[in-house]
């Protein structure tokens, strides 16, 4: 990934080893942040040539891609990615994508995949999936979301809103299996 490997592990492991301890969570969590938006900057500018019509694809969790600031108020991969690729007239299409139910496994570690009750909003895109894999346009949404005062709207609608801003699409997957192997 263009980046030195020792390096990497050495600002990853004090990175979170700083995360451990309360006083220090938040900054940690920042220069975590800033890490990966280091290291996406590096592979970029060595790997994408100036003026070039290549399309860039990331694969992270919801916490990292997502438009905007978190919960923690810590600036995303994503938001820096949308504003990096509108600083270069590019355009960024955001999609999250949540388990209605079945098992994830990872490491020999299996748990329920179900996030249904996390967020108010996944209760209610899951009830209205129709396929194995729905996938939700926010964009129309988002407009319609925002012409409801905030005052006005339900705690779901607060939900959706977070969802729709920060996203463009999200996909609700009715059942997560893991693979056999």
């Amino acid at each position: 990934n263009d980046a030195s490997l020792v390096s990497n592990l050495k600002a990853t492991l004090e990175i979170d080893s700083a995360r451990l301890n309360p006083d220090t969570k938040l900054r940690a969590q920042v220069r975590r942040e800033s890490l990966m938006k280091g290291l996406f900057l590096l592979h970029y500018q060595k790997n994408i040539p100036s003026g070039s019509e290549s399309k860039i694809m990331l694969r992270f969790g919801r916490n990292h891609l997502h438009r905007g600031y978190d919960a923690r108020g810590v600036s995303t991969l994503g938001n820096f990615v949308a504003e990096f690729a509108f600083a270069q007239h590019r355009t960024v299409f955001n999609v999250a994508a949540f388990g209605a139910g079945g098992k994830a496994s990872l490491a020999g570690e299996t748990w329920d995949a179900d996030e249904r009750n996390d967020d108010l909003a996944f209760q209610l895109l899951a009830s209205l999936a129709r396929y194995p894999a729905t996938v939700f346009d926010l964009r129309t949404l988002r407009q319609a979301l925002h012409r409801i005062p905030d005052e006005s709207r339900s705690p779901v609608q607060r939900r959706l809103v977070y969802w729709a801003d920060s996203y463009d699409a999200i996909i609700c997957f009715k059942i997560v299996t893991p693979l056999d192997r």
